[in-house]
């Protein structure tokens, strides 16, 4: 599969957030960004705000309790990736670079933009960090692990 598994289904420079089921590991579109393009100034730091705020949800299991993992795309390219293990209470996210994943490390909580043109609410940044450990960086450089606190 690799990094350009939907690019040609939802090519272009859309980031967009994927969602891999945990009982039968299909793939669902979760949300398009299409209002931010790639190329624009800082919208990767747009869109890694977004998918943060997507990830502390499905950590805290507050939203995509049926998923294993999350994806962030940009056109054929897959920028990070989310993994929840409720056995062994972690979270392991893993960007394509180092760059990308030090500008995850900066990237503040964005709310995800709707249909309607509202926001989805609520942050969850705080209740992630009560309940998650710092992360740990893995040897490949690209890896941060979170362990849920007291579990």
């Amino acid at each position: 599969m690799g990094n350009k598994l939907f690019g040609s289904r939802y090519g272009g420079t859309a980031y967009q957030v994927w969602v891999r089921s945990a009982d039968d590991n299909q793939y669902q579109l979760a949300m398009t960004l299409d209002h931010y393009a790639a190329d624009a100034a800082n919208t990767l730091t747009d869109a890694l705000g977004i998918f943060k705020r997507e990830v502390n949800m499905f950590a805290l299991q507050r939203k995509y309790v049926d998923a294993r993992v999350l994806y962030l795309y940009c056109g054929y390219t897959r920028l990070a990736r989310a993994e929840l293990s409720v056995e062994k209470n972690t979270l392991s996210v893993c960007a394509c670079n180092e760059d990308t994943l030090a500008k995850w490390r900066t990237a503040t909580e964005v709310l995800a933009p709707t249909h309607d043109g509202g926001h989805e609410w609520p942050l969850a940044q705080k209740g992630f960090d009560q309940a998650f450990s710092s992360p740990k960086i893995d040897d490949d450089g690209v890896t941060l692990r979170h362990v849920r606190d007291g579990d």
